[in-house]
């Protein structure tokens, strides 16, 4: 069949818009040799300032990663709620010539919106809470083992309406833009009922562009992920049935997971994911994934893990097959953002590279290697290229 006449961009390349929903930090990162006692005074060996918040680390990546996917016009978007007014730059459409933002390392370590203008991610989706309003921030104890995050926000999330009318609409037009066009929206698991009606959103998108997710092709062409990374936070286990891709924490894997409650603990991600993704109704599992769902769950030094959820109505109560991807030796020297890494990895592999799920398990594993081997997310690009090629080469080979 004959596609549409479109009109692409510039170079006639497809767009491949990732828009990133949750909330940015400011960071303050106190290094110390190891974790103070109560009550005691310590001195930090270095104190750092930086843009924090995972859906901004998330973007910070995939910023590095445009040359190694020369098919797509990649276009990052983040959208939140940011104190104080917008930045003239922060208004400007993607394609809009727009002021050079602050490159200073001095403005850019202290002003989180200034940060993501310079790596070319937009603010267009996002809002501005107007003056007198408080930055997020974070304040981090890091030792070369752990990190302690204490952190305060009082700025209200962005909010499903704001969302449709200035995320939506951006969505829309990339998707009609050139028939193979791409979006993939990621949602930070926050505010369950705001990210519900997003969601909502976004299935009404997809319907009205006839464009449902097919459930024997790898993704449709908008992709939808959401983080479960809380498992204390109330009812995000309901945007389960919601994501096209789910990504699970440690900490999350741990407690919902059957062997939970055992000391087999090395077995918890597996066979959660095994059983979350057969359907098995099993009463630690009581919120049902999408039918084809891919699920992701990071487990630190030990990697990660894959699978993928059965139809609507699976033929087997037996577990899902589960694909490991262990994380290569390093001398860990950074581990603020592994997590985040990972969904940057897992985005642009399935997304950019047409990876699928256990080889996009495996790029993502060795881009967040790579991060904890080096201080921050910059840099990294390098190691993206060789894990990518290592990938096809495997690939080419088997």
């Amino acid at each position: 069949m004959e596609l549409a006449k479109h009109h692409g961009s510039a170079d006639d390349r497809p767009t491949l818009a990732v828009v990133v929903v949750g909330a940015v930090y400011q960071d303050v990162i106190l290094h110390v040799d190891r974790f103070p006692d109560e009550d005691t005074k310590k001195r930090a060996q270095r104190v750092e300032y930086r843009r924090g918040g995972n859906g901004g680390n998330t973007l910070a990546v995939l910023a590095q990663l445009h040359s190694l996917a020369p098919a797509y016009a990649m276009q990052l978007s983040m959208a939140a709620a940011f104190p104080g007014s917008p930045p003239a730059a922060a208004s400007s459409p993607p394609d809009a010539a727009s002021p050079p933002p602050p490159s200073d390392p001095a403005t850019l370590a202290t002003s989180p919106v200034a940060d993501l203008l310079s790596r070319s991610v937009h603010l267009g989706a996002s809002v501005f809470r107007g003056p007198g309003t408080p930055q997020p921030a974070a304040f981090i104890i890091a030792t070369p083992t752990s990190r302690t995050i204490i952190n305060q926000n009082d700025l209200h999330d962005l909010q499903a309406a704001e969302f449709s009318a200035r995320a939506l609409p951006r969505i829309e037009a990339c998707l009609r833009s050139h028939p193979r066009s791409r979006a993939w929206v990621h949602f930070e698991g926050r505010s369950v009922d705001q990210i519900s009606g997003m969601a909502a959103a976004l299935h009404g998108l997809r319907r009205a562009l006839a464009d449902p997710h097919i459930p024997d092709a790898l993704l449709g062409r908008l992709t939808i992920s959401i983080e479960f990374e809380k498992p204390d936070r109330d009812g995000l286990a309901e945007l389960l049935p919601l994501a096209d891709v789910c990504f699970f924490s440690k900490l999350w894997a741990a407690r919902h997971g059957p062997a939970a409650a055992s000391e087999d603990q090395a077995r918890t991600p597996a066979l959660y994911l095994a059983h979350l993704a057969a359907g098995t109704s099993a009463a630690h599992l009581a919120h049902a994934v999408a039918p084809h769902a891919h699920l992701f769950a990071t487990w630190g030094e030990a990697g990660a893990y894959y699978a993928r959820a059965a139809s609507a109505q699976p033929t087997s109560t037996d577990a899902a097959p589960v694909a490991h991807a262990p994380a290569p030796p390093i001398a860990a020297v950074d581990t603020i953002g592994a997590g985040d890494t990972f969904i940057a990895g897992t985005i642009f592999g399935m997304a950019a590279l047409h990876l699928d799920g256990p080889d996009a398990a495996r790029f993502a594993v060795r881009l967040a290697s790579a991060k904890c081997a080096q201080h921050g997310f910059d840099g990294i690009e390098p190691a993206a290229r060789h894990a990518a090629a290592e990938i096809a080469s495997a690939s080419i080979g088997s």
